[in-house]
């Protein structure tokens, strides 16, 4: 689908039947036979230009995914209960923050912090915490320095939910920077079981 077709609803069912009878091809039970079981949990941006199951040459039922604007995990019942699904409903052994260059919702929130830039009250609000922390380690280095600390700021969110249900020295956390003009992921902050949280430059 590379425009927008004049018929949308009956091009994406097309897409679909496209997509499933290459899967199936070589396996007429795939979707029955290979359950969502997955061992990662992706924390992705709504941005559909860095697709998880591309980068990671994964199958849909390996990863469990969460995205929204500029990859935000904030929001004690949307973490409690994502955290509590992965964990223990599918025993994901890793979750793993992605940002990307580039992104509209840390632009917004930069242009608010250190600019004139007015967004929707409900788009504020969710940035609200983006806005904040941009306030805090100020201008220098621009958007791509908050999309950096950005990163860093959500791996300790997930590694507070985890704590939250015990289970933070049971899993591995890593941030990643999606680099678009390169397509390179670029390992930002991690943390492995039993070890203190780990920032490259």
């Amino acid at each position: 689908m590379p425009e927008q077709p004049e018929h949308l609803p009956q091009a994406i069912l097309s897409c679909d039947v496209d997509e499933i009878s290459k899967i199936t091809a070589s396996d007429r039970k795939y979707i029955i036979d290979h359950p969502h079981s997955p061992w990662l949990f992706w924390i992705g941006c709504s941005d559909a230009r860095v697709p998880e199951t591309s980068m990671l040459r994964a199958r849909e039922q390996q990863v469990f995914t969460h995205r929204h604007i500029a990859n935000l995990f904030h929001g004690d019942s949307v973490k409690a209960s994502l955290v509590f699904f992965s964990n223990l409903e599918r025993k994901a052994e890793d979750r793993e923050p992605e940002s990307h260059l580039d992104c509209g919702g840390v632009k917004g929130a930069y242009g608010v912090a250190h600019g004139n830039e007015v967004l929707h009250p409900d788009l504020r609000q969710w940035l609200d915490p983006l806005i904040a922390f941009s306030k805090e380690i100020g201008p220098d280095g621009g958007v791509d320095r908050l999309t950096r600390e950005n990163i860093r700021q959500q791996v300790k969110n997930v590694l507070q939910a985890l704590a939250v249900q015990g289970v933070e020295h049971k899993i591995g956390v890593h941030g990643y920077l999606y680099k678009g003009d390169s397509g390179f992921a670029h390992l930002v902050s991690e943390t492995h079981p039993g070890r203190p949280t780990h920032s490259n430059s």
